[in-house]
């Protein structure tokens, strides 16, 4: 018989709260998971000076830096991502972001000069990968990779495979954001999942409507929760690599659903950089991808293969 209880464990972990619910009593599944996202956020934290990340950008214009086939491998997929949607995806774009540092104590306006000077360091093809010694090296001094629109993407895939390996079928996994439902809803008769939609406007949980779908990734990316205001002006957290500055358009929420988060995390920075018109075009274009919008005016604008249902 199967059962419909679900067990639900939290922690945190990489700077948010970590969810994880099963319908069987397994804590050595969650534990599992746990141990995994312990030390792959110790090869990727941007705050542990120790991490094989910090270690990459600490030695920018000094040295190659020899790294594990976890972070080559997945530095190499962002690079060549990049090369081909560098105005939007780009992991270079560290030293700007550390600049403007929205969402910390320390956040503010950088003089436009200072914006110009790293601007010269968001260079791609600087990035310098040894595929026989597994090293990686920046070659100038300051440049700094960001991989927060990568990452959580690719832990959220392989926690699905730690999930298969333990035969779990039924599961709800949410990296802070980013959520991952695997085989159906037990707690439904029509077993389909029900995935809110936040309201940027509003503070974290409080939805303004919900998308019923089998089992799929969820991730948004908005600019709803890391902003400031000075002078009657608003900026952001996504930082324009073109510019230097926040990007200015229409969107202020777009959440991508996939059959894979590393393909949602991908599609999710690109389409909010191409806008509720542009980036709703780019997405009714995949087979395999859907997509809600949120306009900086409140409308909502969904791709056509998508069961979305508004609170009013």
């Amino acid at each position: 018989m199967i059962s419909n209880k679900k067990y639900v464990s939290q922690f945190a972990l990489m700077g948010t709260i970590i969810s994880i619910t099963l319908f069987e009593n397994r804590p050595q599944v969650v534990f599992a998971i746990f141990r995994y996202l312990q030390r792959v956020e110790h090869q990727f934290s941007a705050n542990n000076q120790q991490s094989e990340l910090m270690q990459i950008n600490q030695n920018a214009g000094h040295q190659p830096v020899m790294v594990s086939a976890t972070v080559f491998n997945l530095i190499k997929y962002a690079v060549r991502f990049s090369r081909q949607h560098s105005n939007s995806f780009n992991i270079a774009v560290g030293p700007l972001v550390k600049l403007w540092h929205v969402g910390f104590a320390d956040q503010h306006v950088p003089k436009d000069i200072e914006i110009k000077k790293r601007l010269q360091l968001v260079d791609i093809n600087a990035i310098k990968l040894n595929e026989t010694k597994k090293t990686i090296y920046l070659e100038y001094p300051g440049m700094e990779l960001d991989l927060g629109a990568i990452a959580k993407g690719y832990f959220a895939d392989q926690i699905g495979e730690l999930l298969r390996d333990f035969k779990i079928k039924d599961a709800i996994i949410d990296l802070g954001g980013n959520v991952v439902t695997f085989g159906i809803n037990r707690l439904v008769d029509n077993k389909l999942w029900q995935i809110g939609i936040q309201d940027p406007q509003q503070s974290r949980g409080v939805i303004l409507g919900r998308v019923q779908s089998s089992a799929c990734s969820a991730v948004t990316s908005g600019i709803g929760e890391r902003n400031f205001n000075i002078n009657g002006r608003f900026y952001h957290h996504i930082i324009s690599p073109q510019t230097g500055y926040p990007l200015e358009n229409d969107v202020t929420q777009v959440t991508i659903f996939s059959k894979s988060s590393l393909q949602g995390e991908l599609l999710s920075t690109i389409a909010f950089f191409a806008g509720s018109v542009e980036g709703l075009q780019l997405i009714e274009a995949k087979k395999d991808a859907a997509a809600v919008f949120v306009t900086r005016t409140g409308e909502i604008k969904t791709t056509n293969n998508l069961d979305f249902e508004a609170i009013v």
